[in-house]
């Protein structure tokens, strides 16, 4: 399993009946698991760690599409069994791609962008790993509206 990162305190406090049980499957009970985040606080960290990890790998498995936007690109991506497919937009105008509003401002300046796909597969990364580097770097989890929206302009 891949490293990818801690849950917030938030998360966690979210995930408190998933932790525990967590904790009772792997033979921490509460009184151990006091202990040993009172005295060796680094195991405790290594013990969040192992429950964050498997948490987003149960999410990033779960997870079909994402969509990244900057100033001047729009990004898609559609997560197949095999291999991860792109849509991409690239905007040629003076204007800056807004946060809100993005299906209306791509309709309104459809002229101005240049769309073109890709695809990768698996072979070289994991899927999960795809899904968390594109995570990492600001894409955000979508329903496929998006594909099928931008699948219809190319």
């Amino acid at each position: 399993m891949v490293k990818y990162r801690f849950l917030t305190d938030e998360e966690l406090k979210e995930l408190e009946a998933e932790f525990k049980q967590f904790m009772i499957s792997n033979g921490l009970h509460d009184d151990e698991w006091r202990a040993i985040n009172k005295n060796t606080p680094e195991k405790a960290k290594e013990v969040v760690g192992m429950f964050s990890d498997l948490i987003l790998e149960k999410v990033f498995s779960q997870t079909k599409y994402l969509l990244h936007h900057s100033n001047d690109k729009i990004k898609v991506f559609y997560f197949t069994a095999e291999k991860a497919l792109m849509i991409g937009l690239d905007f040629e105008g003076e204007e800056v791609i807004p946060q809100d509003g993005l299906v209306d401002f791509v309709k309104a300046n459809i002229e101005k962008f240049k769309i073109y796909t890709a695809s990768k597969s698996y072979e070289s990364a994991n899927r999960n790993n795809e899904v968390f580097a594109l995570v990492k770097n600001g894409a955000e989890k979508v329903d496929e509206y998006w594909f099928d929206f931008l699948s219809k302009l190319k």
